[in-house]
């Protein structure tokens, strides 16, 4: 499985995201559902993490509304 389709499936399932960063061009990503942990990936794909890097905000979360624009970018209905 591709690290863009397991992010998608991920995504799908998230309504918060909690990111550390490991280095400029890797980071660790923790995916919540109604504030439950549900699972985690290391994401280095260059053009998920451009998009991480501009939604995080304090504390390195994607809120619900950073997540939401995450779907529309990346999730094809």
């Amino acid at each position: 499985m591709s690290e863009l389709t397991d992010f998608i499936d991920k995504l799908n399932y998230c309504d918060l995201m909690v990111l550390t960063w490991v280095s400029r061009d890797r980071i660790y990503c923790r995916f919540f559902l109604n504030g439950i942990y549900m699972d985690r990936m290391y994401v280095s794909d260059a053009a998920i993490l451009a998009h991480l890097h501009r939604l995080c905000g304090v504390g390195d979360e994607v809120s619900a509304n950073g997540v939401a624009e995450l779907k529309q970018l990346f999730v094809r209905v």
